[in-house]
């Protein structure tokens, strides 16, 4: 009786889902539809545009990376030394000092990792304009995209460093040097069971929006392929990080099903 009421349930999911995403579906196929033929319709206007585009975001990528940097330099420093004076007042309980402290803290960390990737983006970026090696801006822009790399990777590295070890200072519990290549290993185990749950949850939220981000992607890179003509690339790359994504969960998924039942195993 109870699984003939569990197949009954599942067949109403099913159908109550099964109408969304046949909508879903239909509105997709009628966007790529409009999308396919203005891109046969128009593609010489868009790959003139592009060109156009590509030429002037290599002119300026560089000057954009260093207001970046400056931008996250400046405010980076204003929190973390705003952390300071918090510690200054905190009397070692876990209260609005501590709470308003770890929150200044958070937020260099969060600029400095994604300005890495951006930074990063940037420099890659640059250098996609074809005739950007016989151009007069190679050099300068050469130059400013090293020292732009270099203090990047400086800053960012020292700027971490201070943080952690402020954070260490706060909690002596944590282990872990950022010089240390196990550094995330020896910092999740030393966190604890709260601690680590908050990451699992990140971790797997993360993991919901990369895969929903790489399909994203993926459609663009597939119309654009056609409209600038960029090749076989960016499908191959995208489609590259969403299997390793998905292979990597599905296999560690795997891993500690197989955990969990030797340990039951074990108990009994």
């Amino acid at each position: 009786m109870l699984e003939k009421e569990n197949i009954t349930r599942i067949k109403e999911e099913d159908k109550k889902a099964g109408k969304s995403f046949a909508i879903i579906l239909l509105i997709a196929t009628c966007i790529g539809g409009i999308t396919g033929f203005c891109t046969s319709h128009f593609q010489d206007n868009f790959s003139l545009s592009s060109k156009q585009l590509i030429r002037f975001l290599a002119t300026y990528m560089p000057l954009a990376g260093i207001l970046l940097l400056a931008a996250v330099t400046i405010i980076s420093s204003v929190f973390y030394k705003k952390a300071l004076k918090q510690k200054a007042l905190w009397n070692g309980d876990i209260d609005e000092v501590y709470e308003t402290m770890e929150r200044y803290l958070c937020i260099p960390l969060f600029l400095t990792s994604t300005s890495m990737i951006v930074i990063y983006t940037l420099f890659g970026a640059d250098f996609a304009w074809e005739n950007y090696i016989s151009s007069k801006l190679y050099l300068p822009n050469m130059i400013a995209n090293l020292v732009m790399i270099i203090y990047c990777m400086i800053f960012v590295i020292s700027f971490q460093k201070k943080v952690i070890n402020l954070e260490k200072e706060i909690n002596p519990e944590k282990q872990g040097s950022i010089y240390d290549m196990k550094f995330q290993d020896k910092w999740m185990n030393s966190c604890d069971e709260w601690e680590q749950l908050m990451i699992y949850k990140c971790a797997y939220k993360a993991y919901n929006v990369t895969s929903k981000v790489c399909l994203f992607l993926w459609i663009v890179a597939f119309f654009t392929g056609t409209i600038f003509h960029t090749g076989i690339m960016p499908v191959l790359i995208i489609g590259i990080i969403w299997l390793v994504l998905s292979c990597s969960y599905q296999i560690e998924a795997a891993r500690l099903g197989s955990q969990k039942k030797r340990t039951n195993s074990t108990r009994q």
